[in-house]
């Protein structure tokens, strides 16, 4: 029988000074497929300017996401998105009856 104290179990997460306990954080490729595109398809994303999405932080040079803002950005745009195809929809419907007519 082994002597050793038992072992504390890891975090999952690495702890990041100044930031809630609670937050959720990963690195690009676990982040990647979180919200279901490449690595490279997020690079672009974070590249793009007119996308707007979270920045990452760095520390240590490696980048960390915080994945709670991700989803809410993810929600945001499906919502706009949604909304302005149902205007569309609205504007080709009226176009349709008018040349019925």
């Amino acid at each position: 029988m082994s002597s050793r104290p038992p072992t504390k179990p890891v975090d999952p997460a690495p702890a990041i000074a100044g930031l809630g306990p609670n937050q959720a954080w990963a690195r690009n490729k676990a982040l990647a497929e979180h919200i279901g595109i490449s690595a490279m398809g997020l690079w672009r994303w974070l590249h793009d300017p007119e996308l707007n999405c979270p920045r990452p932080i760095q520390v240590n040079g490696i980048q960390y996401h915080d994945i709670a803002a991700w989803d809410r950005w993810l929600r945001a745009r499906v919502v706009a998105n949604t909304d302005a195809a149902s205007r569309r929809r609205e504007r080709f419907k009226g176009k349709a009856k008018g040349a019925a007519r």
